[in-house]
């Protein structure tokens, strides 16, 4: 299912539930949409994506979050593992510090949705048993774009017909390519082309990459 949704900016008077009127700052004004497909390798999704928008002032200057999950194949439950780590990211995003930076945000909020999924034994799944995710984040907030991943979920900025990727896949191949021990056109076609060297919920502890991107008028972002 396609979803198109049409942003809100924070220029004008405006209503909310329960009849309260405010009046904000200007700040992003943005269109987006979200589609997901389970693909023809597996017979269930597990991917999962979640937003959060802003419904007040207050959370218009924070920005808003887009992130984007993916249960990795080969583990139990990457459906759970994926929608765990959405979860936490998209209820607890307006709940943080005021004054606390994007990355420093993102980096706690994906230690955050990793330390959930390594205590989480789903009913039915013997202990011991693992689920992990791929993830890519982003925040939107004063015209820039901060993008937090683990594993291979990519984030790509599209200008004026220019696709530029933002991440880099946290795979085995990649990392071979990058200390030149293969070719890009190898990498290709290698069989362990999707093995990922990191991921949310292996390890107790995870290192999201994190960077900020300048944003003008125009720009698309693909999660």
């Amino acid at each position: 299912m396609l979803q198109s949704h049409r942003g809100v900016s924070f220029n004008t008077s405006r209503n909310i539930p329960g009849g309260q009127v405010f009046s904000g700052t200007s700040m992003l004004e943005l269109e987006f949409a979200q589609l997901s497909d389970p693909g023809k390798s597996r017979g269930h999704n597990e991917d999962f994506i979640g937003y959060a928008e802003p419904g007040t002032p207050e959370q218009a200057r924070h920005g808003w979050l887009f992130v984007l999950a993916d249960g990795c194949g080969g583990h139990d439950r990457g459906e759970v593992a994926s929608q765990l780590a959405v979860d936490t990211l998209v209820s607890t995003f307006y709940a943080s510090a005021a004054g606390e930076s994007a990355s420093d945000e993102l980096q706690r909020l994906v230690q955050a949705a990793n330390a959930r999924i390594c205590n989480c034994t789903p009913v039915g799944i013997a202990s011991g048993s693992s689920m992990a995710t791929t993830l890519v984040a982003c925040v939107l907030r004063d015209q820039r774009a901060t993008v937090a991943h683990v594993g291979d979920s990519r984030c790509y900025l599209i200008r004026r017909g220019r696709v530029t990727l933002l991440t880099h896949d946290h795979t085995l191949v990649h990392e071979q390519v990058r200390l030149g021990l293969l070719s890009e056109e190898e990498a290709a076609v290698s069989e362990v082309r999707n093995r990922l060297i990191r991921s949310v919920g292996s390890h107790p502890m995870v290192s999201p990459d994190i960077r900020e991107q300048e944003l003008r008028a125009g720009d698309v972002l693909l999660l």
